[in-house]
C-alpha cells in the first residue's frame, strides 16, 4: 500500500480548521492525526472517526457499529464509518471530527490517569 493517498490528503484538507491534520500509513490502512492525536482512520478510502460514550449515540441512532478489522473476531475498535451526508458536508464532517477529537482528548486523559496511579504503586499500566 502506498504511503500517501489521494482520500487521505482530501480528508486533512477538510479537518485543517481543528488544527495541524495529518496521517501516516500503519495497519495496512491510515491514521489520521489532528496535532499529536489519532483522532480517525482510513481504511479502504472510507473515514472512520474515534467515538466514546459522548458521541456514538450519533453512530449508533444511524445503524452504524463499530469498525471490525478481523472478520474472523468479534472484537471491534472505537472507530465508526462516517455517514456519507457527513462527507458530503464540510462543515458537517468538521464538527463530526471536532467530536472525535474531544472524544480522543477524554481517552487520553483517562489513560494518563491510569498510568499515573500505576506509576504511584509502581506498578506497569496495562
Amino acid at each position: 500500500m502506498p504511503r500517501t493517498n489521494e482520500f487521505c490528503d482530501y480528508v486533512v484538507d477538510l479537518l485543517s480548521p481543528l488544527g495541524q491534520a495529518s496521517y501516516k500509513f500503519m495497519f495496512g490502512g491510515y491514521g489520521v492525526y489532528v496535532g499529536e492525536l489519532m483522532i480517525a482512520i482510513v481504511a479502504n478510502d472510507q473515514l472512520l472517526l474515534r467515538a466514546d460514550d459522548e458521541n456514538r449515540p450519533e453512530y449508533e441512532a444511524l445503524g452504524i457499529g463499530p469498525f471490525q478489522p478481523y472478520t474472523d473476531k468479534s472484537r471491534s475498535i472505537p472507530f465508526y464509518t462516517v455517514p456519507d451526508e457527513v462527507m458530503d458536508d464540510p462543515d458537517d464532517l468538521v464538527e463530526w471530527a471536532r467530536k472525535s477529537l474531544a472524544a480522543t482528548q477524554r481517552m487520553k486523559a483517562k489513560t494518563g490517569k491510569k498510568a499515573e496511579r500505576a506509576r504511584k504503586r509502581g506498578a506497569t499500566p496495562k
